[in-house]
């Protein structure tokens, strides 16, 4: 009788249980855009090594293929930045420039912020895709030097630039020199003109030398640039390095 009631239950317990499990429908899997929106940090891990961002009507690409060089440019402009990553609070990683300026932050959710001389507090960016890698300093000129010089020699010249000498020593590549006198031609185009109305601030002389570090400086009428050759753009001074030169020597 026992047994009998045991099988009657087991009978009773499938029949009901067997039609539950049939008739529930497997979860469909969420796309990725799905999945991105509940768990951003996840997505960010999906940004390609480079990626490019629109931040309002300011595209820019990043590329992070190397380890040592995190590459920026902005996609109207020439120049390419190299910035340093630094840790911030709440897990942040913040992106400078090489006069430690911020230029992105990135939280820790995945989120992009660009800072920029026209908004302080910074623009939120949205990942558009994959991007082009940064061309190599290497692959910007080929030709001589001399010509390197002459390329550029006519952005030195102008109505608060004038008469300005050009001297390269120390054995250095064209394309180096090529890209240092363009951000340097950038950065003194960003300085207002009253400041080369004053004697103080009179630039007679650019000279580009080998040196252990790159800086630049302004000293008695020549500005003063070390390059270092071998580590790619990080081997020459930003525009901003050259900016703050001319505006910092107050």
């Amino acid at each position: 009788m026992v047994l009998k009631q045991l099988l009657f239950m087991i009978v009773i317990l499938f029949g009901v249980a067997y039609p539950i499990i049939a008739h529930c429908e497997p979860k469909r899997k969420s796309s990725f855009s799905e999945f991105s929106k509940l768990f951003p940090s996840a997505a960010a891990n999906k940004i390609p090594d480079v990626a490019h961002f629109n931040a309002g009507n300011i595209g820019f690409s990043l590329d992070r293929t190397k380890r040592k060089q995190i590459l920026f440019k902005f996609d109207n402009a020439d120049e390419v930045w190299v910035l340093n990553s630094v840790s911030g609070p709440r897990g942040d990683e913040f992106l400078r420039n090489d006069v430690g300026q911020v230029v992105l932050r990135i939280n820790s959710l995945g989120g992009i912020t660009i800072f920029n001389s026209s908004d302080s507090g910074g623009i939120a960016a949205e990942l558009t895709g994959k991007s082009k890698t940064i061309i190599p300093q290497h692959q910007i000129y080929s030709g001589s030097l001399q010509s390197a010089v002459d390329r550029s020699a006519g952005r030195f010249t102008g109505k608060y630039l004038q008469s300005v000498r050009i001297e390269v020593t120390g054995g250095l590549q064209s394309y180096l020199v090529y890209d240092s006198l363009e951000r340097i031609a950038d950065g003194l185009s960003q300085i207002p003109p009253k400041y080369f109305n004053n004697k103080k601030y009179k630039i007679k002389k650019v000279r580009l030398n080998r040196a252990p570090n790159p800086f630049v400086l302004l000293q008695d009428g020549t500005l003063e640039v070390g390059l270092t050759p071998g580590i790619g753009y990080s081997g020459r001074p930003s525009s901003a390095a050259v900016k703050l030169s001319i505006l910092g020597a107050n």
